[in-house]
């Protein structure tokens, strides 16, 4: 194992020496260490403390007869320093914390600042919002800066029932020769162990639109939606990365003069952009930035752009992706389950992942 991914997955493995009828509980971030001290502050502003989250107790019912779970690899991301930025410290907060809780963070890095119980949040007039917002920026020395208000999502990210669908998911899109870190990724943001449809029409595990699915392969009508099915709706959505989005994340990179290499952690972001606010309003925000560099300093940069369609909801998209993939591996160490051994080198089998050059 890589040493900086065992380092950072070592605490939470000595989990596995307890006993099994015992499940421990898996780490979750740690906030800061400048929030601001609770003396004074109005009772509401206090700083956020994240609680361990207890594993769910009937992870056997979900996937307790695999003898192993087929994942994509991660070591890139904990290499990389991914998992260090704030935006990711961030949303594992989100990811662990209760719905009746709210998080207000600073818009620019999404660092926590406070925290407010979501119930008096929604009882509170626009007037009391905006003086509550006040009183954050004034204990921070904040100016105007804009601020974003978020409650917990624990009830939403229920990973240990998705894994069976991820480990199901990245075979079939390894069969169809397409990187297995998307179907992991898209599982864990979209619908984790549950099937949800969006107020825009999205539906399934790989939230396709009705139009999108028809297109590559799907049968949706009245009386069939086969986007509910995850083998359907994986292979549609694996079709899909490997003929619209991949070349046109290759064309908005190459109209950039960008270099890039498709099995970077930071081109998958940009693909997993592609296929959420789609390569129109992906093109606005890189034109909007005008990018002479690609890696990470451009995804940042991308986390604090609009532009036309691509918003906050387009930002959030990859910062969540990347909280997901941390807290699976934390999952992952905790849990008796062990990964399955990957297939050898799937990128040299396909021909995918070589250095290419930027356009003409």
């Amino acid at each position: 194992m890589n040493r900086s991914l065992f380092l950072y997955l070592a605490p939470a493995a000595a989990g596995l020496f307890l006993a099994l009828t015992s499940l421990p509980m898996r780490p979750a971030p740690e906030l800061p260490a400048d929030m601001p001290c609770e003396a004074g502050l109005p009772e509401a502003l206090v700083p956020v403390r994240t609680a361990y989250r207890e594993v769910d107790p009937n992870w056997p019912a979900y996937f307790g007869h695999l003898a192993c779970l087929n994942l994509a690899d991660n070591t890139p991301l904990f290499d990389e320093g991914w998992d260090t930025l704030p935006q990711i410290r961030f949303w594992r907060q989100i990811i662990n914390l209760p719905m009746d809780t709210a998080i207000v963070s600073l818009a620019r890095d999404r660092r926590p600042l406070a925290k407010v119980a979501s119930a008096d949040w929604n009882a509170w007039s626009p007037a009391r919002q905006r003086q509550f917002k006040d009183s954050v920026r004034a204990a921070w020395g904040l100016g105007r800066a804009a601020l974003y208000l978020t409650a917990g999502k624990q009830h939403y990210y229920q990973y240990e029932k998705a894994l069976p669908e991820v480990s199901e998911a990245v075979q079939i899109f390894r069969a169809q020769g397409v990187d297995p870190w998307f179907a992991q990724a898209i599982l864990l943001i979209e619908s984790p162990g549950q099937m949800r449809y969006s107020p825009a029409g999205a539906a399934g595990p790989f939230q396709l639109m009705p139009e999108v699915a028809v297109r590559h392969g799907l049968a949706v009508t009245d009386s069939t939606d086969e986007r509910a099915d995850l083998r359907k709706s994986a292979g549609a959505a694996a079709r899909m990365i490997a003929a619209v989005c991949i070349p046109e994340t290759r064309d908005l990179l190459r109209s950039c003069r960008l270099r890039f290499s498709e099995d970077d952690l930071w081109f998958r972001l940009m693909v997993l952009h592609v296929y959420h606010a789609g390569a129109g309003n992906v093109g606005a925000a890189l034109r909007q930035l005008r990018p002479r560099h690609g890696g990470m300093d451009l995804i940042l940069r991308l986390w604090r752009t609009e532009s036309e369609g691509f918003r906050n909801a387009s930002q959030n998209y990859s910062q969540i992706a990347l909280a997901s993939q941390v807290e699976l591996e934390a999952l992952l160490a905790v849990l008796p389950v062990p990964r399955c051994e990957p297939m050898e080198g799937w990128l040299a089998l396909t021909g995918a992942g070589g250095l290419l050059e930027p356009g003409p």
